[in-house]
């Protein structure tokens, strides 16, 4: 097979990209430059004796290396015949059969499954699913048609191919494909026809780590319209501009890509489809909800992300359909304990029925939102006459006054905090002596009614019974002693 700048090639375990086909310096024959996938592989960045052959990922991933030491690999038809009609000769045969019947003392013994196993994987035309992942696939090969009539879902994830024109040659002859995984492919999008065929069929693409930019995965999706499902996590997408091309999308995987700010990804809000998204490891460090955005969103994957402040979670609270959050391993989440972390995100987010995996029952619910308004109440009071300072508490706490309307605010004396010292754990008493007389203490909260007994006759000096009544007024307390 002949080789041409772009091909993948294999040799031994590694991959690499031909980047340079021709002579080196004095040594004799043909030469390929190659890039390797791996830096470890190679020994320079495609400089030989002063002089730049071709350019590499990494500065040692470059090597050259005569044309019959590697390997330009195989077709997928070819592939799929050597994975799945190897169990042509598997079977057992009836002498075998006999000596298990014999050993176990049952001449009933059969291997169930076998023959159906064997069936199945040696009837190409039969199977649905198929996967060369890791195989030195590099082009289609030809008998497609009838070899694979019904195959709906296809892994191609880590071969040889090397161009999207192998891969829609693929396609064209699949006519009931409708999942592609093409992960870990080094695929040019060089001299792509952008006007040819579409691919309706494919409802599942999977381009996970491609190092492939936002305007990349537009540029494949205009093939793909009709995409239900879309994995691009671990690639180089640094802001979504344009949804044009994911307008069918309802699950989209955009883990690990360094996104940073909600304003890169603010265009997703407008996918009136969008059920589940993922953005974990994204480094987002802010959250801001419009109104109206993601009007089907009902499940949000936000871990390992750096969002420092619980406002952020706030906005999650205007995704009226949002269910299913997981937020794990924030730097906000540090702040207190997984307990205290897990009401306070129930509280501010209203429509909540499972957090990182657990299920919020409907008693969680309550006493989060009974402890949510308890903790604010007082900020509250004192923000009510300042309309800024109102303004920026509504801004940060939008649920709260829905919440306090519906549970009712505390008292300001179950807000007080209890005391911690002896001292300020004393109250005032007066005891009434007589009509002319009176007396101020300051006593223990705890104090019981004995002791407080033993208090006045030491000071009245009085061996009488003594007939005690009590008055209040809220905080202040008045005793009275008539003797």
């Amino acid at each position: 097979m002949d080789y041409f700048i772009g091909c993948r090639v294999l040799s031994f375990e590694s991959k690499g990209t031909v980047k340079y086909i021709g002579k080196v310096d004095s040594q004799p024959g043909i030469w390929l430059g190659i890039d390797w996938d791996t830096p470890e592989r190679g020994k320079h960045d495609g400089t030989y004796k002063g002089i730049k052959y071709f350019t590499t990922r990494y500065p040692t991933s470059g090597s050259f290396i005569k044309p019959d030491k590697v390997s330009r690999g195989t077709s997928l038809v070819q592939a799929l015949k050597n994975r799945y009609l190897k169990f042509e000769e598997t079977h057992i045969e009836e002498q075998n059969l006999m000596v298990l019947q014999k050993t176990f003392n049952a001449p009933f013994v059969e291997i169930v499954g076998m023959d159906k196993v064997s069936r199945t994987q040696c009837n190409l035309g039969e199977l649905k699913e198929a996967s060369v992942s890791s195989q030195p696939v590099s082009h289609g090969g030809n008998g497609f048609e009838s070899l694979f009539p019904n195959l709906e879902e296809l892994h191609l994830d880590s071969t040889l191919l090397s161009a999207w024109t192998d891969v829609f040659e693929i396609i064209n002859h699949l006519p009931k494909l409708k999942m592609l995984n093409l992960s870990y492919n080094v695929l040019s999008l060089d001299n792509i026809d952008e006007s040819g065929a579409v691919f309706p069929n494919i409802r599942h693409l999977v381009l996970i780590g491609m190092e492939y930019t936002w305007t990349d995965i537009r540029k494949i999706c205009k093939f793909f319209p009709d995409v239900e499902h879309l994995q691009v996590s671990w690639n180089k997408i640094t802001s979504i501009d344009s949804i044009d091309c994911i307008d069918s999308c309802r699950i989209l995987d955009l883990e690990h890509n360094s996104l940073k700010f909600w304003k890169n990804l603010r265009q997703l809000g407008r996918l009136k489809r969008l059920q589940r998204l993922n953005l974990i490891r994204s480094e987002l460090e802010n959250i801001e909800i419009d109104g109206g955005d993601f009007p089907s969103l009902q499940v949000l994957w936000l871990t390992k992300n750096d969002i420092k402040e619980w406002h952020h979670i706030s906005q999650l609270g205007k995704i009226y359909t949002l269910k299913d959050l997981r937020i794990l391993e924030n730097p906000l989440l540090k702040k207190a304990n997984m307990e205290t972390n897990r009401q306070n995100v129930i509280a501010r987010i209203g429509s909540l029925k499972v957090l990182n995996g657990t299920e919020i029952s409907s008693q969680d619910r309550k006493g989060a939102e009974i402890d949510y308004v308890k903790s604010l109440a007082q900020e509250w009071r004192s923000v009510r006459t300042d309309s800024a300072r109102h303004q920026k508490f509504l801004e940060d706490h939008p649920r709260f006054e829905l919440l306090a309307k519906a549970l009712g605010l505390p008292e300001k004396e179950e807000l007080e905090k209890m005391p911690t010292t002896v001292k300020s754990s004393l109250i005032g008493i007066k005891i009434t002596l007589s009509e002319d007389k009176m007396v101020l203490r300051k006593v223990p909260s705890t104090m019981s009614v004995g002791k407080l007994r033993s208090l006045v006759e030491r000071l009245t000096n009085s061996d009488e019974d003594i007939s005690l009544f009590a008055a209040s007024e809220k905080v202040c307390f008045f005793f009275f002693f008539f003797l």
